[in-house]
Order: structure tokens, then C-alpha cells, then sequence
């Protein structure tokens, strides 16, 4: 009986905020791990964040901090306005930091500490969408998130735009 209720109670919590939730990725018992990782994209934030964490790789590959300031204070707005707490306040603080960042030096070490964070999360969340790469940058000694298997070095720019290789899928 209880089962039953705890069901009904998620079937009309998730029909009144309008989210899809498949069976497989919503356990019952809240202490319950789940067993295979996210297929599809993500639900929000997670979405905008790759958005604009996107715009921000593709900045530092390009030697330019244009737009970064912006793209970072976004991930720090929508980190803290989750409210389902997918990404650490963490994320947020790494966000907001590399936001302050005016030389293309800093705002790469910034960077780096935010696509630490970043991947960490998305790792943890065990969301696997088949449209990201995870890359690495050996004389950096960084990794970082892009959207195609060609290699786009954010942290050495054009005097190393190809120095890395893909480690995984996001």
C-alpha cells in the first residue's frame, strides 16, 4: 500500500511540473543508485550550462576572452537558481571566478578549474548524452568539455590548437 502511494504521490508530482521521468532513471528508494547512465540530454540546467560552457572553450581555443564574462556569471545564475540540485554551489563559485577574469592567461587557469568541476559533476551524474567529448590537454594537464572530436585546445589556443586527444563521451 505504501509503494502504491509513494507512486501516485510521483506520478501527480511529476504530472503537475510537467516533467518525463522513465522508471529506469527515477528509483524509488531515494538511496538507491542508478545502474546505467542518462542516454538522452539532460533535464535543465544541465542543457545551458554545456551552452555555455561551450561558448567559453570555443572563446579560449580562439585566443579571445570575448564573451566569457557573461557565459560564466550565466552558469553561476543557473547553478544557483537549480533548484533540483544537480550541480554543486561549487560550480558556481568556479563560474563566478573565471567571470572576474580580464587576462586570456587567467581566465584559462580559470577554465581549467571550472571544466574540473564541470566534468566531475556530470561524471557523478553518470549523464552520457553521445554529443560531448571529453578531451585532455597533456602540457596543460587539464581536461575539458567540446562538442566535436576535432581537437580545439582552449588552453594553449592557436600556438597549440590540435595539443590534446579525446579521453572519453559526455
Amino acid at each position: 500500500m505504501k509503494r502504491i502511494i509513494k507512486i501516485t504521490a510521483l506520478a501527480i508530482t511529476t504530472i503537475s511540473l510537467g516533467i518525463q521521468i522513465s522508471p529506469a532513471q527515477t528509483p524509488m528508494d531515494p538511496s538507491m543508485k542508478m545502474d546505467k547512465p542518462m542516454t538522452a540530454m539532460p533535464m535543465e540546467p544541465a542543457p545551458t550550462i554545456l551552452t555555455q560552457y561551450l561558448l567559453i572553450q570555443k572563446a579560449l581555443a580562439a585566443d579571445s576572452t570575448k564573451g566569457i564574462s557573461e557565459a560564466s556569471t550565466k552558469i553561476s545564475e543557473l547553478v544557483e537558481k537549480d533548484t533540483m540540485k544537480m550541480f554543486p554551489t561549487s560550480l558556481a563559485t568556479q563560474a563566478k571566478a573565471l567571470a572576474k577574469q580580464e587576462k586570456i592567461e587567467d581566465a584559462r587557469k580559470g577554465f581549467a578549474s571550472l571544466s574540473a568541476e564541470l566534468i566531475s559533476s556530470l561524471k557523478a551524474q553518470k549523464i552520457n548524452t553521445g554529443k560531448f567529448f571529453i578531451a585532455e590537454c597533456p602540457m596543460a594537464k587539464a581536461e575539458w568539455i567540446q562538442d566535436s572530436k576535432k581537437i580545439a585546445n582552449p588552453y594553449y589556443g592557436s600556438s597549440m590548437a590540435t595539443c590534446g586527444s579525446i579521453k572519453g563521451n559526455l
